[in-house]
């Protein structure tokens, strides 16, 4: 694993430094202080490092050796949004170093797609139509789009603190702030018993602008060497997504299975073409 550079390595938290007055011995006696109460809270436990958190959760999902063996992923589940009763299947390709293709089929609406190859993000939305992503959505993209994530370089993040000990959806956390060099930020949870990674969140952006979002992940299972989380769940706007994982193959994807879609292909070529004056 690479080492995060000393600007951005996260440092644990420094010892208490105590220091007491001698009083001279030419001095008149003082009284002494008042002992201790007993029922004094206890001194919080100092909090781990954002590298020993991030190192604990990659060598639980199966260690950085298990994780760079692959280098394509081919994930089969279903979505649901709950209080819609909307559902229906989903195809994930993923591929190293920053490839990803989602697809998911809406009943009575047709199908979603988001795509990155490595140069351009896109989604194909029958509400919206084509487009090409740009600025902080195309950066967000990207980072989703990143094969070996689980690895948690922290070289990969301008910075990375551990900001507290609470609880995340029920659960016992560790919660870390990552910025990304993008400016992107997140506050990662994880598991103080399993070191596993429990949910973020974050500001996602989309077509409709900037919107808060919780990510729950739970119900880890070991495809391959990798443990993946095979239930995720996504709140934003009062609506939650519920996204199951049924199948996962590695290393079946085809290189040219991230190829956009011949109407972003055209977006792109008419973006790039020269403007006339």
């Amino acid at each position: 694993m690479r080492r995060a550079s000393g600007s951005i390595r996260a440092t644990g938290l420094m010892p208490l430094i105590l220091a007491a007055a001698v009083a001279s011995a030419a001095a008149p006696a003082r009284p002494a202080p008042p002992a201790p109460s007993e029922n004094a809270a206890p001194e919080a436990p100092a909090l781990p490092s954002a590298e020993e958190v991030l190192e604990r959760h990659r060598n639980a999902v199966g260690g950085a050796e298990a994780i760079r063996k692959h280098r394509s992923r081919r994930v089969h589940g279903r979505f649901e949004l709950t209080a819609q009763g909307i559902q229906g299947p989903l195809e994930m390709l993923a591929a190293a170093p920053d490839r990803l293709l989602l697809r998911m089929d809406v009943a009575g609406l047709g199908r979603i797609e988001r795509g990155f190859d490595g140069s351009i993000g896109w989604s194909i939305d029958p509400g919206v139509g084509p487009r090409l992503l740009d600025g902080r959505e195309l950066h967000e993209l990207q980072h989703s789009a990143d094969f070996y994530s689980e690895l948690k370089d922290l070289s990969e993040f301008a910075s990375a603190t551990v900001l507290e000990r609470s609880t995340f959806e029920g659960r016992d956390c560790y919660a870390v702030k990552l910025v990304r060099r993008t400016g992107i930020e997140l506050t990662e949870y994880y598991e103080v018993a399993t070191g596993l990674l429990a949910g973020s969140r974050m500001e996602s952006t989309s077509a409709m602008g900037s919107i808060p979002t919780t990510s729950v992940v739970d119900e880890y299972r070991e495809f391959d060497g990798v443990r993946l989380p095979t239930r995720a769940r996504q709140r934003a706007m009062g609506v939650e997504w519920v996204l199951t994982i049924t199948a996962v193959e590695h290393d079946s994807v085809p290189a040219d299975a991230f190829a956009p879609p011949a109407d972003i292909s055209a977006l792109r070529d008419r973006s790039a073409a020269p403007r006339d004056r």
